[in-house]
């Protein structure tokens, strides 16, 4: 009997992880078919972009179009999805070809202004949505097809009990990345297509026909959007406003790669694509599936994140330059911080650049404490019991790997700000006249020892203290005040800021 059960309680545990092992498969599986769509899609809206400088809110419809091109050939003709890539690929670059020529091009030759053309793009939106509801309505009456949330996942090919989407989407990807790439370097259109993106005064003073390098670009936006429209009604269902549904998606991948570069899409997609599925998915496992809805929010924090911190997207950063300002701030901060702090005094008044200074810093302290709780469940422990012994609130048994990073992410940033606001509150009241972001500035740039080494376990108190020093001496020069006055208005706001957030906690807890 005790075999058996033995026996009974091994086959269940297998069967769990196999389960489960399955069912991460098919998640990442979707992440990567998600993930090359979205990639072929954000380059299309960087290429149209680049050119008229607007980004076009219609750029989703291109999407739509290649769905029901798909379903047209599969329930009409009775041919095989893949056979009519093609066919999606010229559709929908004679309609982004259109969109140039009958708008776009008239449009910027009477001076439209940028917020002119994007509403233009609206308006267009708007057409291409009715044009395709006007179609799914025709194919449903006349020929008795299901032409809304139509599903082809059945049409697919299977390889080694995958679909075949799992193949052909990156692939493809990558074939028509490599195939962009290798026009606009080793060809000569490619090149004036550059440089007219780049200088168009220029480059028709040089012979360059812009119009021409213009609408090819716009061609081949279409094109990309109708392929990768093409192949989404074998992994989700198609309707008219599918592209509508994934334009934030797609908006969220170019300005994360970077607008002003077209490899930059290739780059943001899989960020996006990744973060969109495999994200909510950890989010679900450990807040509950009531955050499955809310995965449109994935992108479009990833959007103000991007802005805030890196306006021109990941490919438009100096990334050795930043590095080396970075670490020289950091080692100023901790050698010299009289010094260093004189430096950034009449930086700019509202305290931005501090404020970015420390986000990045806060990410790789988040990072890092996350890590370490992760790995050193017995030190979470240790922290969550003395934490309890002042504040009674119950926390998780286990530390939340991705949950956690955004606890200490976002407390981290609330905390700086809070005591900043009300320490310069207090500064104010002792006799300080400077502007609010003299007070940021000392709490940013005094938070560097902390966010930069407080995350090492018992030593963190050192650091804690060590920046709590440099953010009085910042207080103190940044207002011209004694040093007592500085040491007053920390300890009183920094107080003000407990009080407050212990009330919070225990009125949520």
């Amino acid at each position: 009997m005790f075999i058996l059960c033995l026996v009974n309680s091994k086959l269940n545990l297998f069967l769990y992880c196999s389960l489960n092992d399955m069912i991460d498969f098919i998640l990442f599986s979707r992440a990567i078919i998600f993930s090359s769509l979205l990639t072929l899609l954000s380059i299309g809206l960087t290429l149209t972009y680049l050119t008229t400088k607007v980004p076009n809110f219609a750029h989703g419809t291109f999407a739509a179009v290649g769905a029901y091109i798909t379903l047209t050939a599969v329930r009409l003709w009775g041919g095989n999805p893949y056979h009519f890539l093609f066919l999606a690929l010229m559709i929908g670059g004679m309609i982004g070809l259109a969109q140039y020529l009958i708008v776009f091009r008239p449009l910027m030759r009477r001076g439209a202004t940028v917020v002119g053309l994007m509403i233009a793009t609206l308006a267009i939106e708007f057409i291409l949505l009715a044009a395709m509801n006007i179609y799914a309505d025709y194919l449903s009456s006349q020929f008795k097809i299901r032409s809304r949330f139509f599903l082809l996942a059945g049409e697919d090919f299977d390889v080694a009990g995958n679909k075949g989407l799992l193949i052909v989407s990156p692939t493809l990807a990558a074939v028509m990345v490599t195939l962009l790439y290798l026009a606009l370097t080793r060809t000569k259109f490619g090149i004036a297509m550059r440089a007219a993106i780049e200088d168009p005064s220029l480059a028709s003073v040089v012979g360059v026909d812009v119009n021409r390098v213009y609408a090819v670009s716009w061609f081949i936006a279409g094109a990309f959007g109708g392929l990768s429209g093409a192949l989404i009604p074998l992994w989700l269902p198609g309707n008219p406003d599918v592209g509508s549904k994934v334009i934030v998606s797609i908006f969220a991948a170019s300005i994360v790669g970077g607008l002003g570069n077209i490899y930059g899409a290739v780059l943001g997609g899989f960020l996006i694509g990744l973060a969109e599925l495999l994200g909510t998915r950890a989010l679900a496992i450990e807040l509950g599936s009531w955050v499955i809805p809310y995965r449109p929010l994935i992108p479009l924090i990833a959007i103000a994140i991007t802005l805030l911190l890196a306006s021109k997207g990941l490919t438009g950063v100096n990334w050795l330059g930043v590095t080396k300002g970075i670490w020289n701030r950091i080692v100023g901060f901790v050698r010299s911080p009289t010094e260093t702090l004189n430096g950034v005094k009449d930086e700019d008044s509202l305290g931005a650049n501090s404020i970015k200074y420390c986000l990045k810093l806060l990410i790789i302290f988040a990072i890092l404490q996350t890590l370490l709780f992760t790995t050193i469940p017995q030190y979470y422990t240790i922290v969550m019991s003395f934490i309890t012994t002042f504040v009674p609130v119950n926390f998780y048994t286990q530390w939340p790997t991705l949950l956690g990073f955004i606890y200490i992410f976002m407390g981290g940033l609330i905390a700086i700000l809070g005591v900043s606001l009300l320490t310069h509150i207090w500064a104010i009241v002792l006799g300080g006249r400077k502007e609010v972001g003299q007070t940021i500035k000392s709490m940013a740039y005094g938070s560097t020892p902390l966010l930069l080494l407080g995350w090492i376990p018992f030593l963190g108190i050192v650091f804690v203290t060590w920046s709590i020093a440099v953010s009085i001496i910042g207080i103190k020069q940044m207002h011209e005040v004694s040093m007592r006055r500085a040491v007053a208005a920390f300890v009183l706001g920094a107080t003000c800021f407990c009080v407050v957030a212990g009330i919070f906690v225990l009125f949520s807890a």
